[in-house]
């Protein structure tokens, strides 16, 4: 899980790269080798939009030869942080959070 302040966001558009190695997060069975985030965060008045691109490189075990192979990601999400949302949805690609005021 990433924590960002709001306070610390500054208002407008901004960007941050985080690099990930295998101790950085636990991910159960499945695990990390490498990975780059990068983060655009859009600040207004009414919202904050997270645009999170995922490049990462991940270990899996093959359920049939129970043989280590590695698979790589490279996927978008988009989060939607509002204020006095009534509404909070997620599927694969992004979600709608509430920020409570």
């Amino acid at each position: 899980m990433f924590t960002f302040k709001i306070f610390e966001i500054p208002d407008g558009k901004s960007s941050k790269t985080l690099v990930l190695d295998s101790n950085s997060i636990n991910l159960g069975e499945v695990s990390l080798t490498t990975a780059k985030i990068h983060v655009e965060f859009d600040k207004s008045a009414q919202f904050i939009r997270v645009k999170l691109q995922i490049d990462a490189d991940i270990e899996l075990i093959c359920d049939r030869s129970l043989d280590a192979f590695s698979h790589h990601v490279d996927q978008p999400y988009e989060i939607l942080f509002k204020y006095d949302s009534e509404i909070e949805e997620e599927d694969v690609h992004g979600a709608i959070r509430n920020i409570n005021s």
